[in-house]
Order: structure tokens, then C-alpha cells, then sequence
């Protein structure tokens, strides 16, 4: 079964794959060009009339082996609005798979990393056996999606509602998240509990090479930041730095090129990331 499976990319992995008598259905909002083998709906999930028409699909007695749930609310300006509206979805979702999933299924959801995510894997770990999250290399590091892998379907005989009602399960998590000033100087901030600082929305952060350069922990910083930017300034000072550096080791004659290397390792000693020798590497061969 796949929820919000619009344009249908799952769905014909799932054709490819699974045997010819499998029962693959897909639902969405929006029409899905037809897939032989498939059975597709165009519903609301969130409604009583998806979960009528779901069973008038399903054979008699069938239990589905995996529900996948690939839906998100059309994203705009407000990440905090729209990060609880997709963990509303998703739990939606979760609450169809506890309905249709036999003993042992699997449940796999995308899920933005926000103030929601815990309260959801927590849901999740109620009902399987093993919950894990993951990144795909194919999904866009800027992104805050993620997605989480559910195996072992516990299939309990009786579930409390209120793990799966969205006003319950995120009760904790609705307060509106402030907005920061970023023309003032903050402090150091504390860190979010799902990971995030406060207000930022995206995986994607920047700093600035010389603030990785003088930083007592580069290898955190290689872990947090995807980009580190070298202005102009910045730029001329490490090559007139490397230029003077080469010069002056390469006045003792012999040996020119070894002991400039050594010595240019030596730089980085404690500090030795790859990235910060190649900042330095080719910026040395660039033309003053």
C-alpha cells in the first residue's frame, strides 16, 4: 500500500519487484496515470471514505507486508506550520498501516526533522519492533526530510487512541518557534531537542573559512557545515601567507620541495582535515 503515492515512482518499484498475484494499491488527492498490476484511488487519507474504499480494494482477509507514505504538505515560508502539518500526515498514515499491516509488516514514512520528529519515532517504536531513520543519497542534502523504516509490526490487539491523535502526540511541540534577529548577536545558542538550532530549517549551513580555520574543533565544524566561504579579503591573505611561507623555506636551497611540504603539514598538526590542507593547497597555486 502506498499513501500520497502521486506521480506513482513507488508504485512501479513495487510492480517490478513484488510477484505477479501481489495486490499493490496506491492512494493520492491526485490522479495516477494507470500501472498494470496496480490498483489506484484518488482519496483524502485522512478520511473515513479513503479507509471504506482501502477495504473494498483489499481481497477478503488480506493483511498488507509493507505500507510506504511518501506525502508532504506544499511547502512556502512557515517551516514550523508546515513541519507539524506533515507529522500530522504521517501519523494519519501510521494510523491507516496499524488498520491494514498483518503481523510482522513493515511501515516506511518520510518525515521532516523537526520539533515533531521524536514524538513521531516515539509512536512508532510503540508499534515495531525495530524503528530506524535514515538519508537516502537521493534525497537533496538541503532538504529537512529524512526518512524512518519501521519493521516488525507488533500488530497489538487494542491501540490507545491518543498515540496516534495528532493534538495529543505533539501537545508539547505546538508553541509557535520565535524568530531570531540575526543583526544582533545572539550568544551561543542552545540546541533544539530534534536536532535543529532554534530557527533554522534546513540541513544546509555556511561559515565562514576563517572561523573554521582559528576553531579549537574543525572536525565539528566539518560535521555541521556544508560550505565554508573564502571572501575576497580572506582570499588575498592566504595566498600572500602560502607565497611568503614557500619563499622563505625554499631560501635554503636543496631539497625544496619536501621540506615545504613538511612543513606545511605541520600547520595543521591537532587540526589535520583533509579540507583544510586542500584550502590551503590550491590556494597556493592561484596567481597573486
Amino acid at each position: 500500500m502506498d499513501l500520497c503515492a502521486a506521480p506513482g515512482g513507488w508504485l512501479q518499484v513495487a510492480q517490478k519487484y513484488m510477484p505477479m498475484s501481489s495486490t499493490i494499491v496506491g492512494v493520492d488527492l491526485a490522479p495516477i496515470r494507470p500501472i498494470r498490476g496496480v490498483t489506484t484511488l484518488v482519496e483524502d487519507i485522512t478520511t473515513q471514505s479513503c479507509r471504506a474504499a482501502l477495504k473494498r480494494v483489499t481481497p477478503k482477509g488480506l493483511k498488507y507486508d509493507v505500507v510506504i507514505h511518501d506525502g508532504a504538505p506544499n511547502v512556502g515560508g512557515n517551516f514550523a506550520k508546515e513541519s507539524y502539518t506533515q507529522a500530522a500526515l504521517t501519523l494519519d498514515s501510521l494510523r491507516l498501516a496499524t488498520e491494514f499491516l498483518g503481523p510482522g509488516g513493515w511501515f516506511v514514512t518520510k518525515v521532516f526533522r523537526s520539533v515533531e520528529y521524536h514524538a513521531l519515532l516515539y509512536a512508532c517504536q510503540q508499534l515495531f519492533k525495530k524503528v530506524e531513520s535514515t538519508k537516502p543519497v537521493a534525497s537533496r542534502g538541503t532538504s529537512a526530510e529524512i526518512y524512518v523504516v519501521c519493521s516488525g509490526y507488533l500488530a497489538p490487539t487494542k491501540i490507545d487512541p491518543r498515540l496516534l491523535d495528532a493534538k495529543h502526540l505533539f501537545a508539547d511541540t505546538e508553541a509557535e518557534i520565535q524568530p531570531i534577529d540575526v543583526t544582533k548577536d545572539n550568544g551561543k545558542r542552545k540546541r533544539n531537542r530534534s536536532g535543529y538550532e532554534d530557527g533554522v530549517s534546513t540541513l544546509y549551513k555556511e561559515c565562514a573559512a576563517e572561523e573554521f580555520i582559528v576553531n579549537d574543533k574543525p572536525g565539528e565544524m566539518l560535521g555541521s557545515h556544508h560550505t565554508f566561504i573564502l571572501d575576497g579579503r580572506v582570499r588575498r591573505i592566504v595566498v600572500l601567507f602560502c607565497f611568503s611561507f614557500f619563499r622563505f623555506f625554499a631560501s635554503f636551497g636543496t631539497h625544496k620541495q619536501k621540506p615545504m611540504k613538511i612543513q606545511l603539514h605541520s600547520l595543521f598538526e591537532g587540526r589535520s582535515e583533509p579540507l583544510l590542507k586542500q584550502i590551503f593547497l590550491v590556494q597556493c597555486r592561484l596567481p597573486i
